[in-house]
């Protein structure tokens, strides 16, 4: 009699039935990019003269760009790429099927309202975001105690931290402080870190695994 092998169904990844939604880098790369291309023909609408945001937005032209390319475009790559190496580390999928689409449509949601200027609705949709990948990433991170790269989903709370404190400074009329802070090179060389140690933590560990 052959012995039986039973897996528990909490173990396995079932890839779901559209493409799209089996991995993190395909909607947000594919999304990411669209929307870089959509914002950058926008933004040339607007030098030339047309209407950028409807006018209830508390931000301007200038600062809706500013926070779309960082929290918006930015956002949806770095997204993508932490969601799929994250599956490479740990072997298990942290987003996948309805799941990943909710996200999906979560940073779609934030786009929209950004522009549509929803006010506090569209900011608290905006900065909800990214804490919810972090903790989408941290808890198939301790699952599989992989505890070298839980700086990560830090750092996106972080970046949700600076994405808070730009609504709030814009809504206040300080605007021109986010642009500012943002520029002075601290949050820059966060970011350059974090994606060198990640870096370095994925060759290590292809290396380890023979690949």
């Amino acid at each position: 009699m052959k012995p039986t092998v039973r897996i528990e169904s909490d173990q396995v990844d079932r890839p779901p039935r559209i493409a799209l939604w089996a991995l993190g880098f395909r909607p947000f790369y594919l999304a990411g990019a669209l929307f870089g291309s959509i914002a950058m023909l926008l933004w040339l609408g607007a030098l030339a003269g047309w209407p950028l945001l409807d006018s209830a937005s508390y931000m301007s032209g200038t600062l809706w760009h500013v926070h779309e390319m960082i929290f918006g475009f930015g956002a949806a790559i770095v997204t993508g790429f932490l969601l799929t190496a994250v599956r490479a580390w740990t072997s298990k999928n942290p987003a996948y099927g309805a799941g990943l689409a909710a996200l999906w449509l979560l940073w779609l949601a934030g786009r929209i309202m950004m522009w549509r200027g929803s006010g506090p609705l569209g900011a608290i949709v905006d900065v909800a975001f990214l804490p919810i990948v972090a903790l989408v990433l941290l808890r198939v991170l301790l699952k599989a105690k992989n505890r070298h790269n839980i700086f990560l989903p830090l750092a996106l709370g972080l970046l949700a931290l600076l994405n808070a404190l730009f609504h709030i400074w814009a809504g206040h009329g300080h605007g021109d402080w986010a642009p500012q802070r943002l520029a002075r090179g601290r949050y820059a060389r966060s970011v350059r870190d974090d994606h060198r140690r990640a870096h370095h933590s994925f060759v290590y560990r292809q290396c380890r695994s023979g690949v």
